[in-house]
Parts: C-alpha cells; sequence; structure tokens
C-alpha cells in the first residue's frame, strides 16, 4: 500500500472535517425546520355554543355552564403559557334576559382583561334580531371594541335596554352621576338611589375577600350595572352584578353571623348551612332587625326599595342561592346546583308605581 505524503494527509483530514461539519449543519436544519412547523401549526379553536334560551329565570343550568366554560377559557394557558382561540358562538341564542346578558358582558369584560385579546363576534347577521338589539343596546359590541355590524330593530314587545352598561372598582363620582340620573328619571325617588348605590358598594366593599381560594380568579373586583325597560309588562328593571364569593361566603367575617347561627340552629341540622337561599334570608333577617345603622344594614337596604311600589320585587341570585322579595315580605327560596358566580341583584319595579 502506497503511503500517503504529508500534504495529502492533510487535505484528507480537511476534507473529513468540511464533510462533517457540512453534515451537521443539515441535521441542525432539519431539526430547526421541525420546529418552525411546530410553531406555525394553527392552535385548537375552542368553541362555546349557549343555550338557545339564555336567562337565570328559565334556563339556569344551561346558562351558567356556559358561563362557567367562558371562564374556564380565559383562564386555561397551554404549555407555553399560551391562551387557546376561542369562538364563542351567539348565533344559537334566540332569547336572553337583559341580566344574562349583563353577566355575559362581565365575562366578556373578565376575558378581555385576562386574556389581552379581542373576542370579534362573528355571524353576526344571522343572530336573533331581538338578542342583537338588546346587547348592542347594553353596549356590549362597545365592549368588543368593534362597530355594530348591523343597524338594530328593536321589537316593541321586547325588553329595550334603556342605560348602557356601567362598570367600576370604586363607588366613585362616575356611578353616583349615573345613579343620580336613574333617580331623577324615577321621579327623583330617594330609595331607588339608596338601594342601587348599597348593592354597588357591596360589591366593592365585601365581594372579594382577601385569602379567598378562587375557583375563577376575577380580573378586577368591580361590579356591573344596567336598566331596562319592558314595554310588554309596563316594568323597570334595575341590575347590579359582581364577581365576587357571594353573600352566604362572606357572612363568617361579618359581625352579624353569630346572630345568622343563632337563626339558622332552629331549622334541620344541617340543611341550612348547606342551602345559600337560607342564608341569604338569615342574614337579611338580622339586617332588619339590627338597630345598628350605615352599610351594615345592606341587604335591608337592598329589599327595602321595593316596600316603597305596589306590585315591585327583587331577586338576589348569590353562590347557588335564589331569594325573591316581594313588596310586604314575602319571600320565596330557591337553591341551585351551580354558582351563579357572583351576586347578582335585580330590582323590578312596575312602570305605573313609578307615578304614583
Amino acid at each position: 500500500m502506497k503511503k500517503l505524503s504529508f500534504k495529502r494527509r492533510i487535505a484528507f483530514v480537511r476534507t473529513a472535517q468540511a464533510r462533517w461539519k457540512k453534515d451537521l449543519y443539515r441535521k441542525q436544519l432539519r431539526k430547526s425546520k421541525k420546529k418552525r412547523k411546530v410553531a406555525k401549526k394553527a392552535p385548537t379553536e375552542v368553541r362555546i355554543i349557549p343555550p338557545s334560551v339564555f336567562s337565570f329565570s328559565n334556563n339556569y343550568d344551561a346558562t351558567v355552564n356556559c358561563l362557567r366554560e367562558l371562564k374556564a377559557a380565559a383562564l386555561k394557558v397551554d404549555e407555553n403559557g399560551h391562551h387557546e382561540t376561542v369562538f364563542l358562538d351567539l348565533e344559537p341564542i334566540q332569547e336572553i334576559s337583559v341580566a344574562g346578558a349583563l353577566v355575559l358582558a362581565a365575562e366578556i369584560d373578565r376575558w378581555r382583561l385576562t386574556v389581552r385579546k379581542k373576542i370579534k363576534p362573528r355571524n353576526t347577521k344571522n343572530w336573533n334580531s331581538n338578542v342583537h338589539a338588546l346587547l348592542s343596546g347594553l353596549g356590549f359590541f362597545d365592549l368588543l371594541g368593534v362597530t355594530s355590524p348591523i343597524e338594530d330593530v328593536h321589537d316593541d314587545t321586547k325588553e329595550i335596554t334603556v342605560l348602557p352598561m356601567v362598570s367600576s372598582t370604586l363607588l366613585d363620582a362616575r356611578l353616583l352621576k349615573t345613579l343620580s340620573q336613574i333617580s331623577e328619571v324615577l321621579h327623583k325617588d330617594p330609595s331607588v338611589y339608596d338601594g342601587l348605590v348599597e348593592a354597588a358598594y357591596n360589591a366593592t366593599k365585601h365581594a372579594y375577600p382577601k385569602g379567598h381560594k378562587w375557583e375563577f380568579l376575577p380580573a378586577t373586583e368591580g361590579w356591573w350595572a344596567t336598566a331596562s325597560w319592558n314595554p310588554a309588562n309596563g316594568s323597570v328593571k334595575f341590575i347590579v352584578y359582581d364577581q365576587g364569593v357571594g353573600i352566604a361566603a362572606t357572612l363568617p367575617r361579618w359581625e352579624g353571623w353569630e346572630k345568622v347561627r343563632e337563626l339558622l340552629s332552629h331549622l334541620p341540622l344541617g340543611s341550612a348551612l348547606n342551602d345559600s337561599s337560607k342564608m341569604i334570608q338569615a342574614a337579611l333577617e338580622v339586617d332588619r332587625t339590627s338597630l345598628e345603622g350605615g352599610h351594615g344594614k345592606g341587604l335591608q337596604d337592598v329589599v327595602s326599595l321595593v316596600d316603597g311600589f305596589e306590585g315591585a320585587k327583587v331577586r338576589i341570585l348569590s353562590g347557588t342561592g335564589e331569594l325573591l322579595y316581594l313588596k310586604g315580605g314575602t319571600v320565596e327560596l330557591r337553591d341551585h346546583e351551580s354558582h351563579i358566580g357572583g351576586t347578582l341583584v335585580e330590582w323590578t319595579i312596575p312602570t305605573h308605581a313609578l307615578g304614583e
């Protein structure tokens, strides 16, 4: 075998090194392309389909379950810390209550603050016209940061929002000004103003206790409010909502808790403490009999508005409990399987009573 010269050996080594580097570069390039392909892969879209009737009165469980899906999607992130793409399909909704629309808007607000991305409405031309008109009047499209795609067509037999949604984290001058305007519309009746202020005050002071272990962490410790007029039955509604823990969960920290426990002790053992509605009723009764003034009598201020108007009522949906208070002190209770996600207070006052 012929012996290679020194120069040939050097050339051979250099050629081998060049091939090795070229092969290494090709392997690295293939890995890089694979990574880029993974990065460019379209994210999975989660489609949330609301029920055809979006209402706490007529379809509570399905409505709350849809809201829970939206909250879970807003807080869920993948292994890279990215939020999923979510399509909230509102086309199936054929009927929506003002209360349902307000809570839906509050959840969209949570999404906006948490995900920091806009949710663009789709297929708006296929939406039910009354649903579109109510959401538009509420300020739903303003919340999404888009212009209403189609002109609203109101049905005079349906609920028409008369006050665009307002929200804040404070009982500030903006809310007080708004509530003052509402009071002026209602013949300057101070009881309306006081009741609405109290509900908003409770939302800012009591609904978000420190150290609470949240299932769905609030994006803001605030409240959302609106009002509507229903020409079909001649009634006005005022609604305030917060995303807090619910009244029953705040009671153990309240100075009137021992009195509440005493009232509950007269009920069958174990039932009352598991029924949010009974706990709300007991707290209301303690408020009514308390001699203390100020905001400690929050629930009393909320229901006292109803006693001033014939045919009026207030519904409190809080946690899993529901309390309906009618003028004169009649109370109806109901408990649900699912947590509404906060506290909703809804006053309904006949327009003929406002003119009395």
